[in-house]
């Protein structure tokens, strides 16, 4: 939705007042309804009424959020702004809620590490062997202090990313067999064959709606997509640190 629209609904919602609703109309699963008779390509996971002024919240099963009154007489597909400070989005927050992460609740034991220094500092990072900014940002990695990153291999971007990704799994030093592919463009030698969690991986990343590599996330659950430089990882990851 455009911006702008994103703005005006937002000024509406505030001047309608944020009241938090009690319980719910029923109606939800006449909304529901109509939605698949209009919209039967759309899976829709469920809806909830919102706190803004008789919105229902629709949450679909591939983790989009869109909005209708309890008629569907209009929908609003895009982004809910506070009217009173835009730089607040309800609906990225509730995303977050929906699909975020808790951090202590990743599977470790299906990453490898690269430590720097004394490790101390922790992040993890949703990776591809064939993602050019991955590259980009492993070289911002080696640049950091006394930090521990946690990679899972996350091969989404092209076939061959997955025979890659099995090979550095398989290899028996994952971490510089990881470090030598991104950094040196030298491949894993013959590591053989070994079980993976590469499916369970994409699975997890699905589920939380990771539609694209780097994705980066922080101790507090926080998380981005796209190169950052090693000075602002460094930022993000003390930032995360205090807020967690």
């Amino acid at each position: 939705m455009n911006r702008v629209i994103a703005m005006v609904l937002g000024v509406f919602l505030a001047t309608i007042g944020l009241s938090v609703v009690a319980q719910t109309t029923g109606a939800e699963a006449g909304i529901k309804k109509r939605l698949e008779e209009r919209m039967p390509g759309v899976r829709i996971a469920g809806v909830t009424k919102t706190q803004f002024g008789g919105l229902f919240e629709v949450r679909t099963e591939d983790h989009e959020l869109i909005y209708v009154d309890d008629k569907v007489t209009f929908l609003i597909d895009g982004s809910i702004l506070d009217g009173n400070d835009p730089r607040r989005n309800y609906t990225q927050e509730r995303l977050k809620q929906l699909v975020g992460f808790k951090y202590d609740e990743l599977p470790f034991g299906s990453a490898f590490k690269i430590v720097r220094g004394n490790g101390k500092r922790q992040m993890a990072y949703f990776s591809d062997p064939n993602c050019l900014y991955c590259r980009k940002l492993d070289a911002e990695i080696a640049q950091m202090n006394d930090v521990t990153v946690h990679v899972f291999l996350y091969p989404i971007l092209s076939a061959e990313s997955v025979p890659k990704a099995k090979a550095v799994w398989c290899s028996p030093d994952r971490s510089k067999a990881w470090v030598d592919l991104m950094l040196k463009n030298t491949s894993p030698g013959a590591a053989g064959t070994c079980d993976t969690p590469i499916e369970q991986l994409l699975a997890l990343g699905r589920k939380h709606k990771v539609d694209g590599v780097p994705t980066l996330v922080f101790a507090n659950g926080d998380r981005v997509s796209g190169l950052r430089s090693a000075t602002q990882l460094s930022q993000m990851i003390d930032v995360a640190a205090l807020k967690k």
